[in-house]
């Protein structure tokens, strides 16, 4: 995406021009419903509300100035929906531990063009400078429980003891 494409969107939705909203769903909107029910194998009424949630939560962190770089919105919005997506269905205890089984049982192949990967290739990395600017300015104190959470999947009790924490 083009920086003078973002900020025109940026200075629209700051400006109170909420019809750009409209052209941002029809330009993503197939892409992200299409993937989220090939994906999640959810149905296209939940696949549209989430894309809706997901075009919202975009709107409000460009006026709140949470975001002021993008590399592309179809890939922020595709991200957003499976996260609110995977978000919601956690909280209904729906999905299942991560196991091998369950990879194989939910992948469905889908074609993704030579252009999608590079531009999936640059958001990883986008977002991999961010996570890694943003871990150096943690204690280690900080690194260390996100590291026991995250990557070694400690429950919050082990962490505090592991910590030596009072409690979780």
């Amino acid at each position: 995406m083009k920086e003078t494409e973002l900020t025109t969107i940026i200075n629209d939705l700051k400006a109170g021009k909420n019809s750009i909203l409209k052209t941002i769903f029809e330009d993503y909107g197939d892409y992200c419903i299409r993937n989220l029910r090939k994906k999640y194998n959810c149905s296209t009424e939940d696949a549209e509300d989430i894309l809706m949630d997901a075009i919202i939560n975009f709107r409000e962190k460009i006026i709140l100035d949470k975001i002021t770089y993008l590399t592309s919105i179809r890939n922020y919005l595709y991200t957003t929906c499976c996260n609110m997506w995977l978000a919601g269905h956690s909280r209904q205890g729906s999905i299942r531990k991560k196991s091998k089984d369950t990879h194989l049982e939910y992948y469905e192949p889908m074609s993704i063009t030579t252009e999608e990967v590079t531009e999936e290739a640059e958001h990883r990395k986008n977002l991999l400078a961010i996570i890694y600017g943003a871990l150096d300015q943690m204690t280690p104190k900080c690194k260390k429980i996100l590291t026991l959470f995250y990557l070694e999947e400690k429950s919050m009790k082990d962490i505090a003891e592991l910590m030596g924490q009072a409690n979780a």
